[in-house]
């Protein structure tokens, strides 16, 4: 499973399926307005399966513009973006002050 943020024509930010050449655009909702919301979520491809309609149209994806794949979350520097990562940065700074 492959999920990416990208960019409408008509600029808006949206959370996809990317399935091959071709993109889904999740539905909407208030839990999971965004790909951050998801992906730290409990069951992330649970929360993906209940957000893709069947009946959703599907558009080529060299027809979106890919957006970086972060939101609201903090980024320390290149390799130091996931929780694990952080955790043990901060138990770092802690030891060495």
């Amino acid at each position: 499973m492959q999920l990416a943020k990208i960019s409408r024509a008509d600029r808006r930010e949206a959370v996809a399926l990317v399935e091959g050449d071709a993109i889904m655009t999740l539905a909407a909702s208030q839990q999971y307005p965004t790909l951050f919301e998801i992906l730290e979520s409990p069951d992330p491809a649970a929360v993906v399966r209940s957000l893709a309609r069947a009946d959703a149209p599907r558009e080529k994806l060299a027809d979106v513009a890919l957006l970086a794949p972060i939101d609201r979350q903090e980024v320390w520097a290149a390799g130091v973006t996931y929780r694990r990562s952080q955790v043990a940065r901060m138990q770092e700074s802690q030891g060495a002050a």
